[in-house]
């Protein structure tokens, strides 16, 4: 599997151009967007993190902790999205969500997790409860200019520093 470098956005994949049954046509590299590429690697991601865990002696998640897990460890998309545009959290991404359902239960010597993010790609779609927080981190060059830009919403936004 690939995804496009093109603006399509299309995820390419083996698929076969038969109209009825699988050997009245033949196989080859096609691309698709929308539900009909993301639900299937989104259902595949689902079983991977709950297989992991049977394996692991662990109870596997209950639909709306799946849901959490898979939303909190997307990766934001590589472009901006219209606000207009209905499309979900970001891509899903089977390694973080893998790590995060196996991690292990936090202790007093663990901290908040960060979610990494990509240099001019917008994050939308963020909300929260009254006294709620979540943590982003990225890396800047040295000695280079660093622009955050904030705006709709209401709350406070802190950047921290670190070498």
């Amino acid at each position: 599997m690939c995804v496009s470098s093109h603006h399509s956005g299309y995820v390419y994949n083996t698929g076969s151009d038969a109209a009825t049954t699988p050997e009245s046509g033949s196989y080859s590299y096609m691309g698709m967007g929308g539900t009909s590429m993301a639900s299937p690697h989104v259902a595949a991601v689902a079983a991977l993190v709950q297989s992991a865990l049977i394996a692991k002696g662990k109870d596997p998640l209950a639909p709306a902790a799946m849901r959490t897990l898979l939303k909190e460890t997307a990766r934001p998309f590589p472009v901006s999205i219209p606000a207009a545009t209905p499309i979900g959290t970001g891509i899903v991404d089977a390694k973080a969500a893998l790590a995060k359902a196996l991690e292990e239960p936090c202790t007093e010597s663990c901290g908040p997790v960060a979610t990494p993010l990509t240099n001019k790609a917008a994050v939308g779609g963020l909300n929260g409860t009254a006294g709620s927080s979540r943590l982003y981190s990225f890396e800047a060059a040295a000695g280079k200019q660093l622009s955050v830009i904030t705006y709709g919403g209401t709350g406070n936004v802190s950047v921290y520093i670190a070498q």
